[in-house]
């Protein structure tokens, strides 16, 4: 008697290795991986690790070689940094206006990083509470008397 379909799908006929391996439930697509991972090169990665790895860098506006990181070199050239870059002649008021923005080197040996120190916790004082600039102060109130007609109405809804 054959097993069912599904048990079969699961764990094969082979009473020896009953389970499969991962890789042949869910096939690994390793270019999708390769492609993800590329696409993330010069992106903010929220991280709770004290010590960087090598291949990661602090926004704190310091120097990534190209020669250091061929694969930042590769999304350069490709135009991947198309709109997040200042030319290296930029101003100290275009580089304050256009904080998230990786600077050139001047002689094209590699791109500095954006500074980005102390953009993260602005309004993080009391997290939840009530922001005067971000909601106006809407109130309303209404009261309904049971068995009569007068309906009252106050504030936004009045």
């Amino acid at each position: 008697m054959a097993y069912p379909a599904l048990f079969r799908h699961l764990f094969g006929d082979n009473p020896v290795r009953p389970f499969k391996f991962r890789k042949e439930l869910i096939p690994l697509d390793v270019d999708a991986v390769e492609t993800f991972r590329k696409s993330l090169i010069g992106c903010l990665i929220p991280t709770t690790m004290a010590t960087l790895p090598s291949c990661l860098g602090i926004p704190d506006g310091s120097l990534f070689l190209f020669e250091d990181y061929p694969e930042l070199k590769e999304k350069y050239d490709a135009g991947g940094f198309n709109g997040m870059l200042l030319e290296s002649t930029a101003t100290s008021e275009e580089k304050d206006a256009w904080r998230g923005k990786w600077i050139k080197h001047p002689q094209g040996l590699g791109l500095y990083a954006p500074r980005l120190q102390g953009l993260f916790l602005r309004n993080a004082v009391t997290p939840g509470r009530y922001n005067v600039p971000g909601m106006p102060g809407i109130t309303a109130s209404f009261g309904l008397r049971w068995g009569s007609t007068v309906n009252t109405g106050s504030g936004a809804i009045s």
